[in-house]
């Protein structure tokens, strides 16, 4: 038995064997002989047609497609991907510039942009999972991890220079650009900065800026000068106030020339004794010990 139900001249005029179709229009699905349950609303709408389970509404809606099936075509001349396309919806024709849900305040539009009104969200799987907007502010947020992950390069660019750390909503740290110059500030009243590293497998505090102590710098190891014996420490004009340190090892044989009194060169260590200041030799090995007068 078959099942159709139509109504227009020369709809289904061709169907042989399929079943439970209800077409409104003349010439809709008028190439249809075996396909089943389609939908056609609208003069020589899906005319072509010969899959099934589709629907076309509108006039010559779908006209073009001669084959495929479960697929929706809704509008004026409105036509699918292709003429054997399935599986697919198409709304509106070649004509139609913006797609619209008035209620929801949701547009598409020609070039693509879907606009969303102020304070709404578009959700991934939960709702600790969005992305929203004020219309001046734009928010991420996710109630785990968010990763931002490129092939090439990641800008982070701040029209107004600022770029702020924070956690749970307070303001911990920041990058600026005052200038030509970059400022990276630790925001916490007394929040040391601290610049650590991986050794080995070990992780290493490389050096620790006091804040508490208007930045005072601690190294974990040693400072050491590009090449030997070309950086000073100090000026002429911005001097060291005092030097504490252990033995004072001393040197300039790396130098290109020697010293200004004789030109020689020499590798000296001065040490510390309970009362006296030793100097040694470290070329000839010899040992001396300097005549301190005491004055009071």
């Amino acid at each position: 038995m078959v099942y159709l139900d139509v109504f227009g001249a020369n709809a289904l005029c061709s169907t042989v064997a399929g079943q439970r179709n209800t077409v409104v229009g003349a010439d809709s699905f008028l190439s249809n002989q075996t396909g089943d349950q389609n939908t056609g609303l609208g003069l020589a709408s899906m005319w072509q047609s010969t899959g099934s389970n589709n629907v076309a509404l509108g006039y010559q809606a779908g006209s073009d497609t001669t084959s495929g099936s479960n697929k929706i075509v809704i509008g004026h001349t409105a036509q699918p991907s292709s003429a054997t396309a399935s599986n697919e919806i198409t709304l509106g024709n070649s004509s139609i510039a913006c797609f619209r849900i008035p209620g929801l305040n949701y547009t598409i539009d020609n070039g693509g942009d879907v606009t969303l009104a102020n304070d709404k969200k578009v959700i991934f799987g939960d709702a600790g999972e969005y992305i929203s907007g004020d219309g001046t502010n734009l928010t991420i947020t996710s109630s785990g991890q968010t990763t931002i992950d490129s092939t090439s390069t990641i800008n982070l660019d701040a029209d107004d220079g600022n770029i702020y750390l924070k956690d749970g909503g307070t303001l911990f740290g920041y990058l600026a650009r005052s200038g030509n110059n970059l400022h990276i500030k630790s925001q916490i009243s007394d929040g040391d900065f601290i610049i650590q590293g991986n050794d080995g497998g070990s992780t290493v505090v490389a050096l620790t800026l006091d804040m508490s102590e208007a930045g005072t710098a601690t190294f974990n190891h040693d400072i050491l000068p590009t090449t030997d014996a070309t950086q000073d420490l100090g000026s002429t004009s911005k001097r060291w106030n005092n030097i504490y340190t252990g033995d004072l090892h001393l040197s300039n044989e790396s130098t290109k020339s020697g010293n200004s009194i004789d030109g020689t060169k020499g590798n000296w260590t001065l040490q510390e004794g309970q009362s006296d200041l030793f100097l040694i030799n470290n070329n000839t090995g010899k040992k001396y010990k300097f005549k301190i007068e005491e004055i009071e």
